[in-house]
């Protein structure tokens, strides 16, 4: 890598600021639009409140407490991308002020469909036994990998 690459690579990082919503906290990127990590505490107290809610209407949208570049629905249509969220949704549920927060884009990624209802619904799903057995678990999950192809 150059100097030129590692510069923007740093700038990339540098432009994170991390926010904190009543349930969980973000390192949102401007730069990419996206989180860069989310974390948040999960008890088996959160998980029980969770398992029976009525289903609540997703509504997808730029949090409206920062003033910063943010995706929209516009860059999700026709994408061949779904919006993943990266502290769980369904673990939000025990608030309507939590769950509402977790539709905000800057909690969302860029998923695959089938990794999304796959292999990832099966780590949350993973995450909330854990939470059950030990009585709370700490998550931490990771933002999009950012993947460059070079042309030969």
């Amino acid at each position: 890598m150059d100097t030129q690459q590692q510069g923007k690579r740093n700038e990339k990082w540098q432009s994170s600021t991390l926010l904190h919503s009543s349930a969980f906290t973000v390192s949102y990127n401007p730069l990419t639009r996206q989180p860069d990590w989310v974390a948040y505490t999960l008890t088996a107290e959160e998980v029980e409140l969770t398992k029976h809610t009525p289903k609540i209407p997703r509504r997808f949208m730029p949090d409206p407490n920062i003033n910063l570049p943010q995706a929209s629905n516009e860059d999700y249509r026709n994408s061949g991308w779904v919006r993943g969220h990266m502290a769980r949704r369904q673990d939000m549920k025990w608030s309507e002020q939590a769950v509402s927060e977790s539709d905000y884009y800057t909690n969302i990624c860029p998923q695959n469909k089938e990794m999304n209802n796959g292999v990832w619904h099966q780590i949350e799903n993973l995450a909330r036994k854990l939470a059950v057995r030990c009585l709370t678990t700490e998550l931490l999950s990771l933002g999009c990998a950012r993947l460059s192809v070079k042309s030969v």
